[in-house]
């Protein structure tokens, strides 16, 4: 009886965590032929499926000879919390409550990205993931591992 118990607290406790780490956010190409200018991705909520992810930050960085933070951002945006876009196109100011910090600066052959949403407060447990990605010769995107 006493194993049960302890048991069901267990998985009552790991529940528990699991409801309130939720909020990381998945970005993906929003298809397999994503290419320069001007890709295309897709935020999605890992916590809640069909809902809008929430994040206040679009930032993509440059990840040629650095390590991310200190690397060089070539597109800063900020969105309202409420309204985050699922779909994000490099260099496109979503067309609501959005403002840009830093201009898209183009992507080039031959180079690596990172593209992160977040928070303004840097809550990583709500509204924050990221994607890594590299151009090849013909302009295409390519994850990386």
């Amino acid at each position: 009886m006493g194993k049960r118990l302890l048991l069901t607290f267990a998985t009552i406790a790991l529940l528990g965590m699991a409801a309130c780490s939720g909020g990381h956010i998945t970005l993906t190409p929003s298809s397999d032929k994503e290419r320069i200018p001007q890709p295309k991705f897709k935020a999605n909520d890992l916590a809640a499926e069909g809902i809008l992810p929430e994040f206040s930050q679009i930032r993509v960085f440059e990840l040629d000879n650095c390590i991310v933070p200190n690397c060089p951002i070539i597109w800063h945006v900020v969105v309202s919390r409420d309204r985050s876009p699922r779909e994000i196109i490099y260099g496109a100011l979503p067309s609501f409550g959005a403002q840009t910090i830093i201009s898209s600066n183009p992507l080039e052959t031959g180079k690596s990205y990172r593209l992160e949403l977040g928070t303004a407060k840097g809550n990583l447990e709500k509204g924050s993931g990221h994607l890594e990605f590299s151009v090849d010769e013909e302009g295409y995107i390519h994850l990386r591992p």
